[in-house]
């Protein structure tokens, strides 16, 4: 199973990337990819906790 990213995690990836982000930013986006990351394997039918 492929696993395709979508526009938002692109996006904060790309800030996480960033040389001009501040440390504050790539803060906010580390959360919230976190938060995207627990949704996916909470929906995910072969994930077992």
């Amino acid at each position: 199973m492929m696993i395709i990213p979508t526009e938002e995690e692109m996006k904060l990836c790309d800030i996480l990337d960033s040389v001009e982000a501040t440390k504050e930013e790539k803060k906010k986006a580390q959360d919230r990819l976190l938060i995207i990351g627990k949704e996916k394997m909470k929906n995910n039918p072969f994930h077992q906790d």
